[in-house]
Parts: C-alpha cells; sequence; structure tokens
C-alpha cells in the first residue's frame, strides 16, 4: 500500500492548480520499523521490518519515492533498484536522523555491514553506519555491469550519501597488505571501468575508519571518501582518523570538493587522474577545490603519479582553502594549470581555528571567535566547471552567504552570526 504527501490549500486556489496543472506530481511514501514485519503493507500503520524489503517493494511514485525509516538496529540493505530522474528520486531516510549527521548519530544503526547501492538515482539520509571492526566500508556505490570503457554506467548515476554519522569500522579489515587497510573508502565508488556521473556526498560525518592515521603501510589504505567517476560534488563533511586520506579521486575531471574539514590522515586531499583515459573522455581538469579546511595532514593536496590533474584548456581551481601550515600544502607543486587564490595558502592551529578542537567526535567544529574561516570563504568556481561550486547551507543547515566562511560550519555556534575573523596570517612554504 503506497500513501501520498499532500498539502492543504484552500477551495479557490485548488480549483486554480486543478485548471492549470494538467497532472498532479506524488510521491509514495512507505515506512520502515524495527517493530514492523515484512508481512506488512508498508505502510505508517503496517510498516515492514526491513530496509531490503522496502528497497524491493516500492512503487515510485511521478515525483518519486521515500521510505520512512524509524530508530532502531537494520540489516544492510543491497539497494538494485532506484529512482527514474532527478524528479523521482528514490529517498531512504531515517526520520530521527535527517536533519545533519550529528542527528543521525545512535539513531538508525546498521553495523552488521556496508550497504550496497547498484542503482541510480537514490538518496541515503540521516543513517548510523559503522561500530564494526570488520566492516571495510559504509556505503558502497557501484556499477553492477562489469568491464566497461568509458560509456556512463548503464544503471544510472546520482546517487547523494547525505548526512550520515559513519564511524569506528575497518580497524581488523586486512585486504593483503597491513590490518586495518581495507584498500577502499568508508565512502567508496567502484566503477567497472563505466563512467559513473552527478554522484554527491553532503554533509557526513566519518570518523575512525580502518588503522586510522598514521597509515601502517603506504598507498590505498584507506580513505573518507573514495571516487572512482567524474563530475561529484564532496561539500560539508568532516573526515577525522584515516589512514591514507581525506577524499581521493581517482579521475579528476569536473569535481567539486568545497567546505570540507579533514583531519589527521596522510593525504587531505588527492585530485588523482588514475583513471583519466576513459573517466576524463575531454582531459583531466576543470576542477575546484574550495573553502576546505585541514590540519594534522603531511600533504594537504597530493597529487601521486607524474600526471598532472590539469591541463592548459582544463584548468583546476584551488580557491579559499586553509590549513594548519604542517606538512606540506601541496606536494608536488602546483602546475601552471592550477590557480592557488589567495597563494600562499593561509594558515591556522585547530585549536585557534575550532571552538573547541579534538580529534573525535568530542570536538565542536564550529568556527571560533578569531577563526581565520569566519568569512574568508569564496563562492568564485574554475572557468568550465560545475557551477555552483559551494554549498548553499552549511553541515546543518545553516544558510551560507557571500563571502561565506571556510569548513563544515558557517558560523561560530548554531544560530549565531559570523563576524569578521581577526590575525589572520599567511606562510610561504
Amino acid at each position: 500500500m503506497r500513501g501520498f504527501r499532500s498539502h492543504w490549500c484552500g477551495l479557490i486556489f485548488c480549483s486554480f492548480l486543478f485548471l492549470t496543472l494538467p497532472l498532479a506530481a506524488f510521491a509514495n511514501d512507505y515506512y520502515v520499523s524495527a517493530t514492523g514485519s515484512d508481512s506488512n503493507n508498508g505502510s505508517q500503520g503496517s510498516p515492514w521490518r526491513s530496509i531490503q524489503k522496502a528497497t524491493s517493494a516500492f512503487t515510485l511514485g511521478s515525483s518519486g519515492t521515500v521510505i520512512h525509516v524509524a530508530a532502531g538496529t537494520y540489516t544492510a540493505p543491497d539497494i538494485t533498484r532506484g529512482g527514474a530522474s532527478n524528479s523521482a528520486r528514490l529517498v531512504i531516510q531515517c526520520d530521527a536522523g535527517v536533519a545533519s549527521a550529528s542527528a543521525a548519530q545512535g539513531q538508525c544503526r546498521i553495523t552488521n555491514d556496508h550497504i550496497l547501492i547498484e542503482a541510480g538515482n537514490i538518496d541515503m539520509v540521516g543513517f548510523d553506519v559503522g561500530n564494526n571492526s570488520n566492516m571495510n566500508v559504509a556505503f558502497d556505490v557501484i556499477c553492477p555491469s562489469n568491464s566497461g570503457s568509458g560509456q556512463l554506467c548503464p544503471a544510472g548515476p546520482n546517487v547523494r550519501i547525505i548526512g550520515n554519522y559513519i564511524h569506528d569500522l575497518g580497524a581488523s579489515v586486512n585486504a593483503g597488505s597491513a590490518v586495518g587497510c581495507s584498500d577502499a573508502g568508508a565512502i567508496n565508488e567502484v566503477s567497472h571501468g563505466y563512467r559513473m556521473t552527478g554522484n554527491k556526498y553532503i554533509g557526513n560525518f566519518i570518523l575512525n575508519f580502518g588503522a586510522g592515521y598514521p597509515s601502517p603501510v603506504g598507498g590505498n589504505c584507506g580513505w573518507g571518501i573514495d571516487l572512482d567517476g567524474t563530475d561529484a560534488v564532496v561539500q560539508n563533511n568532516i573526515i577525522i582518523n584515516v589512514p591514507t586520506g581525506g577524499i581521493g579521486s581517482h579521475a579528476a575531471c569536473n569535481l567539486v570538493i568545497s567546505n570540507n574539514v579533514i583531519i589527521k590522515t596522510t593525504d587531505a586531499i588527492v585530485p588523482n587522474s588514475q583513471h583519466a583515459g576513459t573517466m576524463c573522455p575531454n582531459g583531466v581538469g576543470h576542477n575546484t577545490f574550495a573553502n576546505n579546511y585541514s590540519a594534522n595532514v603531511v600533504n594537504h593536496y597530493y597529487q601521486s603519479g607524474g600526471a598532472s590533474a590539469c591541463t592548459s584548456s582544463n584548468p583546476s581551481l584551488y580557491s579559499h582553502n586553509i590549513t594548519d601550515g604542517s606538512g606540506n600544502d601541496f606536494n608536488p607543486p602546483r602546475t601552471g594549470c592550477d590557480t592557488v587564490n589567495p597563494s600562499p595558502m593561509t594558515h591556522q592551529a585547530p585549536s585557534a581555528y575550532f571552538v573547541q578542537y579534538q580529534a573525535s567526535a568530542a570536538g565542536d567544529f564550529h568556527l571560533s571567535a578569531n577563526s581565520a574561516g569566519l568569512l574568508a570563504g569564496s563562492t568564485q568556481c574554475v572557468a568550465g566547471g560545475i557551477s555552483p561550486c559551494t554549498p548553499s547551507t552549511d553541515i546543518v543547515g545553516v544558510l551560507r552567504g557571500s563571502p561565506l566562511s571556510v569548513g563544515a560550519y558557517e558560523t561560530q555556534q548554531a544560530g549565531s552570526v559570523p563576524s569578521p575573523p581577526t590575525g589572520l596570517t599567511a606562510q610561504v612554504q
């Protein structure tokens, strides 16, 4: 049984709508509860027990479907059916955790295994995933077809992982290099040679993945977010204590990585061009890296291999990013197709940057009164790239202005208005 979301309206206004709109668009609503049963019909009064049942049995409405999950503990689903388009999406949300990653903590818990997503036009919102040392991935976004050669994934793009609390996973995993090395990301993409475009990873809190920092081995030992596709948007995430890197890409073209906080890892952001030949038919570049803050990192922006992540015709932009001044801002130095603004970058220690800095969930990552990030960001995007390239709200939904602040939070405290920072410094490395 399916339900419809509706809103009250007056007789005259409703009559006008029915006269001017040939068809009304509806989103079907289904419900899952830890006290439900998979023999129920999925209505609000008769919810299913498992997310797997809901993703297998839903009927897509003309404007999509929302699967409402109540607080409780659930088995990780393998999602093989999705939405039809951006305007008719499948949304799977924890109703108690949908407000933000911090609200998601302890609500809809998935601890047994990773969530596998093998379809497109899907939103996963507000879940608590992890607390399992044998879990090697939290969200696995996969093109289910094999042996691609650069064509679009036939299962569809546009997966959104939003506002999830991902924590304490993978410490016992051994993918062959060392204990705590999963060779994947807490949020992970697997393209199988196909182009996966339009995925968005927004407002997630990722804490304690794998062996954490320092990495027990070099190379690919575990990432906060590991991108295998192109045209991805990664914004407002907080990533703490992961081995190899915070955010990495295997095909650095048409990426937006903005307003993230990355703490305690080897490489904060890696714009790699490993799969550029198949994934970037128009060449690497057109990437925007804006308003990110990173600390306790060996290389804040690291380009592995010999190939550049941009070209003269496809430039990349590093705009108004801030680091703590430790390690290398860039390794190796950026090339002529990269624009770094401002240059040199601004530095400030995390103890001064945040209200209360701790490399754990106990930290308060709002900006301090003297944070160098207050109103220090930019909405500028690289020419030819994805635009807009900065988020309209912060990690908890506070509206951002122009100029906006650097990092995942816009304000000093929840609901406060940012004031101009003091004591800004820039260091040449």
